[in-house]
Parts: structure tokens; C-alpha cells; sequence
């Protein structure tokens, strides 16, 4: 299995452990998939070396998603604690970004670009009930999908991979009203924004 589709399948197991799912047997909980701490994303060395970059022992990160590039290099949001708060980070490759230790915005995300794919992590304030994304395929035609919400400290997770153009993520509330929307496929700098000229 590769180190993408480890990760696809590692996901979904979190998504459906999310979503409340282990079966029960006579009164006791069946044995459960296990998965990696670090999803399979990072070797224990890498994990190891992350941990250091982030002045932290490796126990204390904790995967909120990835979506590593074809070839396996990591891209990937960790939290971590950071200067007496918990923050997320952003890892490309094995350089962390500059921590978030609070969202300022219902919706932030971010990309990594393959030769006809776009990849894309980011973080959901805990308004945000839905996350749709809507892309540009290869063929010019544009297709909609639901994202999981990966829970994570004081926030959700989502991640994904396109193959083609992604043209927006919207985000809804409980009363299905949009409360963010972000293009992403011209970003250039590997965030997404708010300004529809993203989307050329």
C-alpha cells in the first residue's frame, strides 16, 4: 500500500470512528482497526525530527490530517503545544510552519500542487457544520463532494486530494447558511483566499 492511499484509508477510519462507530459483541467492544499516530504520513524518525523542530516530545503531536504528494513527501496539519498553548501546524515535507494557535476565520486552507492534482489541508472553526468542495476536472466539467470533518482540539480537519482544478470550499453552519468560502486553485503560495480571481 502506498504511503497516499495508507493515508486515504487511515482517514476514513478516523472519520469513522468520528461518526461513532465500533460494533459491540456480547457486551464488549469488538477489536477496532488500529491506526499509526502518525497515519503512516511520517516514519518514526521523521515523527521524531518533527518532534524536535517543534521543541516538543514526539508523544505530544498528534495528527489532524494529511494528504501527502504521490511520491509520499508529507503534507500534513499537526497540533502541538506551543508557548503554553495548543496550536496547529502546518508541515510540508518536514518544515513546520508557523503555529496556529487561534483561527481568526471559520475556514482556512491550504495546498501543495502535484503536475495535474492539487492537494489541500485545513482547519474548520467548530461553527461549521458541512464542507463542500466544487473543482474543475480535467475534461472542463465541475463536480461537487462533501469533505469529512476530522475532530480536533477546538476545531475540525479536512483533507483532500483533486485531480484537476479546485474551484471553491464552502463552508455552512448548522442552518445551512454559508459562512466562508475560499478559492484555491491559484494559490500560488500554497494558502487558499477569499478572492474568486484564485480561481483563473
Amino acid at each position: 500500500m502506498t504511503r497516499r492511499l495508507g493515508v486515504i484509508v487511515a482517514l476514513g477510519l478516523v472519520a469513522l470512528c468520528a461518526a461513532g462507530g465500533f460494533a459491540v459483541y456480547a457486551h464488549r467492544p469488538a477489536a477496532g482497526p488500529t491506526v499509526s499516530p502518525t497515519w503512516g504520513v511520517f516514519t518514526d524518525t521523521q515523527w521524531r525530527t518533527l518532534a524536535g523542530r517543534l521543541r516538543v516530545v514526539p508523544a505530544q503531536l498528534r495528527m489532524v490530517t494529511a494528504m501527502p504528494a504521490r511520491d509520499g513527501t508529507p503534507f500534513a496539519i499537526v497540533s502541538a503545544p506551543q508557548r503554553g498553548q495548543h496550536c496547529f501546524v502546518v508541515v510540508r515535507g518536514l518544515r513546520p510552519g508557523t503555529p496556529i494557535c487561534r483561527l481568526a476565520a471559520p475556514l482556512v486552507a491550504f495546498t501543495t500542487r502535484g503536475p495535474h492534482e492539487l492537494d489541500v489541508v485545513g482547519l474548520a472553526s467548530r461553527r461549521v457544520a458541512s464542507l463542500v468542495s466544487t473543482w474543475r476536472l480535467p475534461d472542463g466539467q465541475t463536480t461537487t463532494s462533501g469533505s469529512a470533518l476530522l475532530s480536533a482540539p477546538g476545531a475540525w480537519g479536512f483533507g483532500s486530494g483533486y485531480s484537476g482544478t479546485l474551484v471553491a470550499l464552502t463552508a455552512r453552519d448548522v442552518h445551512n447558511r454559508v459562512i466562508a468560502r475560499l478559492y484555491c486553485a491559484s494559490a500560488l503560495r500554497g494558502v487558499c483566499g477569499t478572492s474568486a480571481q484564485r480561481r483563473s
